[in-house]
């Protein structure tokens, strides 16, 4: 597979610049930006038009759930390595509530009742 410049109508590059093309040589994008420096950096490079596309990174979730994944780091960790009684999450919980503005909530993640040696039970 030889070199190809692709144009649409975005591409987004989760960096500040918004290229509208990107340059790929085999399976490799290897430069982004405007499509007539593009043109210019890679002259005999086949050109697509993909219109009105909008073009991403390639993310590959595994079912992994990428994105309650994020939001599960924002929260106190309340995992089998991070806490291993209730009073370690009455203290984790403790020392969030004392940053907090009074009715806010704290959010916690991943406890496992199955793991701990007694159950909270409210």
């Amino acid at each position: 597979m030889g070199t190809r410049i692709y144009r649409a109508r975005r591409v987004v590059t989760l960096t500040p610049a918004e290229p509208e093309a990107f340059a790929v040589v085999g399976d490799r994008v290897v430069a982004t930006g405007r499509l007539d420096d593009l043109r210019g950096g890679f002259p005999d490079a086949e050109q697509v038009d993909l219109g009105d596309a909008v073009v991403v990174p390639g993310f590959n979730d595994a079912h992994m759930h990428l994105a309650m994944t994020a939001e599960d780091l924002l929260h106190l960790d309340f995992s089998v390595n991070a806490v291993h009684s209730i009073a370690d999450i009455l203290a984790r919980v403790g020392e969030a509530a004392a940053g907090q503005a009074p009715g806010s909530w704290i959010r916690g993640s991943r406890y496992d009742d199955g793991k701990m040696a007694q159950a909270l039970t409210r």
